[in-house]
């Protein structure tokens, strides 16, 4: 019996701009408790922002509650951060808490609480919370902004939050560990990249022997930006299924025309540079609607069409150039 820990979640997040995004998260976090499992975990705690917003959609609510009720022998501690969180009486998590009354592996945490798993003691702490960690305990986990880390814009943090204790925490998406005074950290990271600024590493931790060992996260897609000024520069970069990109082009170059409606996995594109072109903000806007083409042969499999039928459609839609 142990403690896997994941990092932010943030459904919803990407959904106006990746399709089936909520359904790619759920991969990966599906993919990561299989993972836990095979390392002894029992137990995952969630350590906040499962979500984007304190009112999320009814498919993340549900996308969420299908993982968790896949897995009723783990048992599943839930922590609210910031991105849940509105007030005293409003969060994300709700309708997740109500749901413990029908199957009872599904815990949400919004006040501090000391759990023992597996013989190791830990001091549960949901935003907003951040108190130094109690002497019982081994670990803290939290969610909160850490005097002197890295935020996710890249830029050092400056707060008065440098409580003692030993803390795994939520809150910024790119892992990283230190230490300020009394208080040692690892920031756990999001499970998926949640930006194009965003390196394709993403790790959660198990509790193994008493001590915190990163496992990969098996990513179920990437997000990839490219910077180009020529052609040249276009045609030496590799544009890959389950991949979505973000170009930036400068110096006044503009994509071949085109181009675009033949990639539909480059999702954004931004014209940048002090000699760029004023033709590429009109020609080519900063977010690009995504073709109707986009990943149609996905959202058919999804829906449990016959393979024979799926290619069938995709040739038509291909052949009477269906586009924006």
């Amino acid at each position: 019996m142990t403690l896997a820990c994941f990092g932010d979640i943030h459904f919803e997040k990407l959904g106006n701009k990746i399709p089936n995004f909520n359904q790619l998260v759920s991969k990966s976090v599906r993919s990561s408790i299989d993972t836990s499992l095979d390392r002894g975990a029992t137990t995952i705690a969630l350590l906040g922002d499962i979500f984007n917003t304190p009112y999320p959609s009814q498919d993340a609510i549900v996308t969420f509650l299908d993982i968790l009720t896949d897995y009723p022998d783990v048992h599943f501690i839930c922590l609210l951060g910031n991105h849940d969180y509105a007030d005293l009486l409003i969060n994300s998590l709700k309708i997740v808490a109500w749901s413990n009354k029908i199957q009872k592996n599904i815990e949400v945490i919004s006040k501090p609480d000391i759990r023992k798993i597996g013989g190791v003691t830990y001091h549960l702490q949901p935003h907003p919370f951040c108190d130094p960690m109690s002497k019982k305990a081994d670990f803290a986990l939290g969610h909160f902004a850490v005097n002197g880390a890295r935020g996710d814009n890249g830029f050092t943090v400056r707060t008065k939050n440098q409580p003692k204790g030993n803390w795994i925490l939520g809150d910024f998406h790119t892992e990283q560990q230190g230490k300020v005074k009394g208080c040692r950290y690892d920031y756990l990271g999001s499970i998926t990249q949640l930006s194009w600024e965003e390196k394709p590493k993403k790790s959660f931790i198990v509790i193994e022997d008493g001590e915190k060992v990163r496992h990969r996260v098996d990513l179920s897609y990437k997000l990839i930006k490219y910077v180009l000024s020529s052609d040249e520069d276009l045609n030496s970069k590799s544009f890959e299924k389950g991949s979505y990109y973000y170009i930036q082009t400068k110096n006044g170059y503009l994509l071949p025309k085109g181009w675009l409606v033949d990639h539909p996995m480059v999702i954004r594109q931004q014209a940048v540079g002090a000699k760029k072109d004023k033709r590429a903000s009109v020609l080519t806007p900063h977010e690009l609607m995504i073709s109707p083409l986009s990943f149609l042969e996905q959202y058919l499999s999804s829906k449990k069409v016959a393979p024979d039928l799926v290619t069938k459609a995709v040739n038509i839609a291909q052949k009477i150039k269906v586009s924006t």
